[in-house]
């Protein structure tokens, strides 16, 4: 009778149990629903126990949060000098300026496995940085953003009252620019994108009607001359559609119309826009606006 080898792969398992935690956090008492051959068979929580021994011995740093495992540390730590700690606490505290309040959890988890990456001395000089910061954080403008987010996540058409006028939109997106929030919707009647400033916006209602998934913008196509031929940047909306030595024709697809004819006014004679017509004729409006201002301050 042939004699059966017993496999041990205890090595193995700690392994794989150190590549779950370096995933997510770890309840040893649920670790048995997860469908994985190495742990189906394990009915014992302080098995586990006996792995994080394991782990923490070669030197990583494991801690207990609540009811889960959680790492401490990565293999290799990373350094910072002074200058890139204050950097990233300059990062943290400008995240009120420029993010919505439900996208927190992003720069927090970023901020966590960057602690995780520094040396002890390193950790501790971070933390009291950022504990600085946290100090001071007052958060109301990502809190106001918020307010205007929850309209992009019920996924509804709206009505809205912008400058005594009244759009049927689908909402996009929230933005903060400049302390200012702004929010990015899709006019259905004129098929154009248009970014409303918040303060401005007077009532919402919301429509019994789903967004769709797919919009289609207007283009405004224009022509650049002289020295913008080379040195134009091209936006992500934009495309060329020709292109030579003396002039180069872009195509601009969804940008809001009286942003887009701002940027375009300032190319003065280096500028020529081609199509669509009513583009054409608001362009000219906006241009006798500031001719007869011009001649005004003459007088």
């Amino acid at each position: 009778m042939q004699k059966r080898i017993k496999k041990h792969d205890s090595c193995v398992r700690v392994l794989e149990f150190l590549k779950l935690l370096f995933q997510k956090d770890v309840d040893i008492k649920e670790i048995n629903n997860i469908s994985d051959k190495f742990f189906m068979t394990i009915e014992a929580p302080e098995t586990f126990l006996k792995y994080l021994s394991t782990i923490e011995v070669s030197g990583i740093s494991v801690l207990k949060k609540d009811k889960k495992y959680s790492l401490n540390s990565n293999f290799a730590a990373i350094a910072l000098d002074e200058h890139e700690m204050a950097l990233f606490a300059e990062i943290y505290k400008e995240f009120d300026n420029c993010c919505v309040e439900n996208t927190r959890k992003d720069i927090d988890a970023l901020t966590e496995l960057l602690l995780k990456s520094l040396n002890r001395t390193e950790k501790t000089r971070l933390k009291k940085e950022l504990e600085k910061v946290k100090t001071i954080h007052g958060g109301e403008l990502s809190k106001k953003a918020l307010s205007y987010q929850q309209y992009i996540d019920i996924g509804q058409k709206l009505v809205i009252t912008y400058r005594n006028e009244q759009y049927h939109v689908e909402p996009k997106s929230v933005e903060i620019e400049n302390k200012n929030i702004f929010m990015n919707v899709y006019n259905v009647y004129t098929m154009e994108n248009m970014k409303l400033f918040a303060d401005d916006i007077e009532n919402i209602q919301i429509v019994p009607l789903k967004n769709k998934k797919t919009n289609l913008a207007n283009t405004v196509v224009f022509e650049v001359y002289e020295g913008l031929t080379y040195n134009y940047r091209l936006r992500d909306n934009e495309k060329i559609q020709t292109f030579s030595n003396h002039n180069k024709v872009i195509i601009n697809y969804g940008e809001d119309k009286k942003e887009l004819i701002k940027r375009l006014l300032k190319y003065g004679e280096n500028c020529k826009i081609i199509a669509p017509q009513p583009f054409k004729e608001e362009f000219l409006k906006e241009l006798e606006k500031v001719e007869l201002k011009y001649r005004n301050f003459e007088k």
